[in-house]
């Protein structure tokens, strides 16, 4: 299981422009994220309050249309999140559509989502062993009808020309809108349990997590943003809420915060 680095967000400061009096606390931005990815479309308007959509709103947009059964306005939600270099948002429509077993789709985003992590890797594809996006893609591709690859293949390609430029500048992924990160110090990090129908399955997964930080170190409030399947996205939670963390160092506390798991197969 390979965690990558986990990253402060400052205060969300491109979420909202509302005042500091009018502000939401940590705990209520989380709940109110749980709510939009539950469908709950108004949770996610509140959001996105500053009038200004920004690649992240767009993102959560997209998982309340999905949950509330308006796929096609989710994808268009999505899309347009990955056209503002949203890394995540590729990972979201690969996950949609392969759920909807729309394969040709499914495997474009996964292929895209590859040369993402492949220049990132600087071009090492040994990387990819193991890991969800090569695992969706060779799955998607297996279910295609032999004479729709070389279609499939035309479709990822041009998902690579339109997004890969944006998807792998330096502007920093795990910031909701490219403000200001910086790292934590983890003082008990436990690891997530990987569940036995994946791993019995050769199934690898994926989960983003955004969580609350409280002043004695502990995990507050937990919302599964996104995941490639939700058995890892509760092992995921599971973990998370057993970490610590040092805030002696922090500027701000209660503070919001995000991490992304990754689940590979040896």
């Amino acid at each position: 299981m390979r965690v990558l680095s986990i990253l402060l967000l400052c205060g969300l400061a491109a979420l909202s422009a509302r005042a500091d009096e009018d502000a939401l606390s940590p705990a209520e931005r989380i709940l109110l994220i749980q709510q939009a990815i539950s469908g709950d479309l108004q949770a996610a308007a509140e959001l996105d309050a500053d009038g200004e959509t920004s690649r992240w709103d767009l993102l959560l947009r997209g998982y309340a249309l999905q949950a509330a059964d308006r796929p096609n306005e989710a994808v268009a939600a999505w899309e347009e999140s990955a056209q503002r270099g949203l890394r995540l948002a590729v990972r979201a429509l690969a996950v949609h559509h392969y759920e909807r077993r729309n394969w040709m789709e499914s495997y474009a985003w996964a292929r895209l989502a590859m040369e993402v992590d492949a220049a990132l890797k600087d071009g090492d594809l040994g990387a990819l062993r193991g890991g969800w996006a090569l695992y969706t893609a060779l799955r998607s591709a297996e279910a295609l009808d032999e004479e729709k690859h070389d279609a499939a293949d035309a479709r990822a390609s041009e998902r690579v020309q339109q997004y890969l430029a944006r998807l792998i500048s330096p502007e920093d992924v795990g910031s909701q809108s490219g403000t200001a990160t910086e790292d934590l110090e983890v003082v008990r990090r436990t690891p997530p349990d990987y569940p036995r129908a994946m791993a019995e399955n050769g199934m690898p997964g994926w989960v983003y997590l955004q969580f609350e930080i409280l002043p004695n170190g502990r995990v507050g409030e937990v919302a599964a943003v996104g995941a490639s399947h939700q058995r890892f996205a509760r092992a995921a939670v599971r973990a998370i809420r057993k970490w610590r963390f040092d805030t002696d160092a922090m500027e701000t506390v209660p503070a919001i915060a995000s991490q992304q798991i990754d689940f590979t197969m040896p």
